[in-house]
C-alpha cells in the first residue's frame, strides 16, 4: 500500500513537473485584445499631445507681434487692394494721423498706401495705437 502511493506521488510528481511549466507559460488566456488596444490607446495620447502642442504653437504665432508685422508687410497690397472706397477712405485717414504722429507733424511727401508699408510705422502704430491695428486685422481678415 505503501509502494502504490508513494509511486502515485512520483507519478503526480512527474506529471505536474512537465505540466506546470506549460500551464504557466500561457496564462493569457485570451487577452490578447487588451494588448493590442493598450496600442491604440497610446496611439490616441500621442496624437492628442502633438494636437495640444500644435495648437499652442498655433495660438502663440497667432499673438506673434512678429510674424504679424512680416505679414502685413508682405501681403499689403493684395490685401489693400480688397477695400471698397468707403473703407479705403476711412481707413486712410487714420493711418494719415498716425503717419503723420510717426514723423512729428513734418512730413511733406506722398499720403500713398504704399508709404505705410513701413515696418517701424507698424512698430509706432502697434506701440501707441493699437485700436487703428485691430481696425486693419478685422478688415484684413487676421
Amino acid at each position: 500500500m505503501l509502494k502504490s502511493t508513494y509511486t502515485k506521488l512520483v507519478a503526480l510528481v512527474a506529471l505536474l513537473s512537465f505540466a506546470a511549466p506549460a500551464a504557466m507559460a500561457h496564462d493569457n488566456h485570451g487577452r490578447h485584445y487588451s494588448k493590442h488596444q493598450r496600442k491604440s490607446v497610446k496611439r490616441y495620447y500621442k496624437n492628442r499631445r502633438k494636437a495640444v502642442r500644435q495648437a499652442a504653437k498655433w495660438d502663440w504665432n497667432r499673438h506673434n507681434w512678429n510674424d504679424q508685422r512680416a505679414y502685413l508687410h508682405s501681403n499689403w497690397a493684395a490685401r489693400s487692394a480688397r477695400l471698397n472706397a468707403a473703407q479705403r477712405a476711412q481707413l486712410d485717414a487714420q493711418l494719415r494721423t498716425q503717419w503723420n504722429a510717426y514723423h512729428n507733424n513734418s512730413w511733406n511727401g506722398n499720403y500713398d498706401w504704399n508709404q505705410y508699408n513701413d515696418p517701424r510705422f507698424w512698430d509706432y502704430v502697434h506701440n501707441n495705437n493699437p485700436s487703428v491695428l485691430n481696425t486693419i486685422r478685422s478688415i484684413f481678415n487676421f
